[in-house]
């Protein structure tokens, strides 16, 4: 029988064959999410808000249609100057202390009122075993979780999400406004935040319940979309700031678009973390 030492036959297997190393590699993986009607439904967060602020400012007779009301009548005059949400909003609650005599109250003061009540609100009424699912989420993948909203939501403001969200990215930040969704602007702020410079250089997901904003707009950049179809879906509610023909437009749309470009969809958020694992394997 031929022996043949060990070091023989090192020399004889890499003599004739070339060693080859494989090296495999993995991508970081990002689960990004809308939050208004994706994690907690806006209209009432909103109509909540609305309601603390109108008491905080005492004005007979304000209540939250007429604040919303203010809003719209605000961006109609300043139109077709943009301003974010907030600067509407300081604005309408100015135009209020005005009427009232009240000009030498300082509306920062209101405005952060609201804001703070904005946040308590969203984290009473999110959408039922959302904290359990981000939970599942983070510790299961090992992803980065942000959230990219148009927005004056923040996970990072909300006792049971800030510990697992690493971002939030809003269409009303300096260095975004006004490239709002579904501008693929603020997608690349979220990268960025991220640590990426382009998305092929993540295994990326995005979660949203609008189908123009979230899951066209995310496709469109690269990310795989999880759209969050909900059976009492609020949608474009009497807090949106659109005009009729713009949402009558966006319902269009939104038709065209829901067979091109949803890669799997769920009906509830406790179904996210199996559908997110799903999509990354």
């Amino acid at each position: 029988m031929l022996s043949i030492k060990p070091s023989s036959f090192f020399f004889v297997c890499s003599s004739c064959y070339a060693l080859q190393t494989i090296t495999t590699t993995t991508k970081t993986r990002l689960v990004t999410f809308d939050l208004d009607d994706t994690l907690f439904p806006c209209g009432p967060t909103v109509l909540e808000a609305n309601r603390k602020l109108c008491f905080a400012l005492h004005i007979s007779e304000l209540d939250s249609a007429r604040m919303q009301a203010r809003i719209k009548q605000v961006k109609e005059h300043c139109a077709p100057t943009k301003l974010t949400y907030s600067e509407l909003r300081r604005r309408a609650i100015t135009s209020f202390l005005n009427d009232v005599g009240r000009s030498d109250e300082d509306p920062a003061y209101y405005f952060n009122l609201w804001l703070k009540a904005r946040h308590t609100a969203a984290e009473k009424m999110l959408f039922p075993g959302t904290a359990k699912a981000i939970k599942e989420i983070k510790e299961d993948t090992g992803a980065t979780l942000g959230a990219i909203t148009n927005g004056r939501g923040n996970p990072k403001a909300m006792p049971s999400l800030t510990n697992f969200f690493d971002f939030c990215i809003s269409g009303e930040d300096q260095d975004v406004f006004p490239y709002q969704k579904p501008h693929p602007y603020i997608f690349q702020k979220a990268l960025e935040r991220a640590g990426a410079e382009k998305a092929s250089s993540l295994d990326w997901i995005h979660v949203g319940d609008c189908l123009i904003n979230d899951i066209q707009a995310a496709k469109d950049v690269g990310a795989k979309t999880i759209w969050f179809d909900d059976p009492q879906h609020y949608g474009d509610s009497a807090f949106t700031t659109k005009s009729q023909a713009e949402q009558s437009e966006r319902a269009q749309r939104k038709a065209a678009i829901k067979g091109l470009y949803v890669d799997l969809a769920i009906s509830s958020i406790s179904d996210l973390p199996t559908t997110v694992t799903n999509l990354f394997s």
